[in-house]
């Protein structure tokens, strides 16, 4: 695996299902190459500019025009919460990446 990069995500003191597991403590993402994130390219790809960041229990994922700073609210967010039964929830928003943690979703 010398192109490929390996991403653990620790769930403390909860089980997490996720795709065809049933439960799990730890999630192993073996990814394509580093500079590929959970769900796609990480900064740009051709005219887009794409994030991904994931902080328990929310996964957020975005796309901007190429070239927008982190700081313009132009930014296309989804968030997806991933509750401890497995169930998940997608509400989206437009803002600045940098405040994807505090905007408000719908």
């Amino acid at each position: 695996m010398a192109d490929r990069a390996r991403l653990t995500l620790l769930v403390p003191n909860q089980a997490m299902p996720v795709g065809s597991m049933s439960s799990a403590r730890a999630v192993v993402l073996a990814l394509g190459s580093a500079l590929r994130g959970p769900i796609g390219l990480q900064g740009t790809s051709g005219d887009k500019a794409r994030r991904h960041d994931f902080a328990y229990p929310n996964s957020y994922a975005a796309t901007a025009p190429a070239g927008t700073p982190d700081t313009d609210p132009a930014w296309a967010i989804a968030r997806i919460t991933v509750a401890a039964d497995g169930s998940t929830v997608v509400a989206n928003a437009t803002g600045a990446w940098t405040e994807r943690a505090s905007i408000d979703y719908t």
